[in-house]
């Protein structure tokens, strides 16, 4: 049995999140969005003791996985949960086809599901304001480029 190891993020609102990670390539019924932490669950379906509110089983990870999770810090933010087991057997391997599955820019999956949520996030509270957005990926950088005006 592996430990869960966790990855920082600045996510703080969980809709941004959870779209951050719709536009990643999951679909929503694939993202669980609990209001009390649920349990992850190992590669042979056993508990693990990592509770997150925001769940992708494994099944929905890919094959040989474990649950991933994102866990609410005491400072509001979202960190990632990822299994030890996969990031070590798998390595940056697993990490690149992470990364690459979600087409993710150099600083890899839980930089880039920060800046998708913290783009959501931003054209939500403009939009609010009545004021339109135009967002820009840089097809090379993946760098995020948003436009706001009246």
């Amino acid at each position: 049995m592996s430990a869960f190891v966790m990855g920082k993020t600045s996510i703080k609102d969980t809709a941004c999140l959870v779209d951050a990670l719709v536009e990643m390539g999951w679909k929503l019924d694939q993202i669980e969005v609990h209001e009390t932490p649920q349990h992850l669950y190992g590669y042979h379906g056993d508990q693990r003791p990592q509770r997150c509110e925001v769940i992708i089983r494994r099944k929905y990870v890919g094959s040989a996985s474990n649950d991933l999770g994102f866990m609410r810090q005491e400072d509001g933010t979202f960190a990632v949960v990822v299994s030890e087991y996969d990031s070590k057997k798998h390595g940056t391997v697993w990490e690149g086809q992470l990364d690459r599955k979600f087409k993710c820019s150099q600083g890899g999956f839980a930089v880039e599901i920060g800046a998708r949520a913290a783009a959501i996030q931003a054209e939500r509270a403009a939009q609010k304001r009545g004021l339109k957005t135009i967002r820009r990926v840089d097809n090379v950088t993946k760098k995020i480029t948003i436009s706001i005006s009246r």
